[in-house]
């Protein structure tokens, strides 16, 4: 028997499941205590271990900073220049875009790189030093490294980051 799902919104979110649900199944079926700590503008944070601990590895929901996706503008010169390099292209990433977004509006969860410099306070007291990556050969090139020059920028003057960069992946 094969299962087969078809190309819609309601489909993709059947099979990413909220991160909640995710976090306190993981928390069950390896016997720790569930923590949760909410955040500003109605976000949480899941922690696997001690909330205290000196150091800690975040894990961002999505891309984790590697190559993100946190715009689903495709007007970048990058998407022209780099649109027979990657694997992916505008039509695909507008395509995808529109499946995720089941007819949703925009807003600052899943377009992260569009919101205002508030949505990102408090981040600070988390996180110290932030890599950011894109590879050359990519379509979001331009719109990655638009995004980390606002962070280092904007926010992580006015917001305490002690170390921000962009590290830009070259192809051999």
């Amino acid at each position: 028997m094969s299962l087969w799902i078809g190309h819609n919104g309601h489909n993709f979110r059947l099979l990413n499941a909220p991160t909640d649900s995710v976090y306190l199944d993981l928390a069950e079926a390896e016997g720790f205590q569930p923590i949760s700590i909410p955040l500003p503008l109605n976000a949480k944070a899941h922690w696997i271990g001690s909330p205290s601990a000196e150091e800690v590895l975040l894990f961002f929901h999505g891309a984790a900073l590697i190559s993100p996706w946190g715009s689903f503008d495709t007007s970048a010169p990058s998407f022209e220049r780099n649109g027979y390099n990657d694997s992916v292209n505008a039509p695909i990433l507008q395509k995808w875009s529109a499946y995720f977004m089941n007819g949703a509006e925009a807003d600052d969860y899943n377009q992260p790189f569009h919101t205002s410099d508030f949505w990102w306070k408090g981040l600070d007291g988390v996180v110290q030093q932030m890599l950011i990556t894109a590879g050359t050969d990519e379509v979001l090139l331009d719109v990655v490294a638009a995004f980390a020059k606002r962070i280092e920028v904007r926010i992580y003057n006015g917001f305490g980051f002690r170390d921000v960069r962009m590290l830009t992946l070259y192809a051999l």
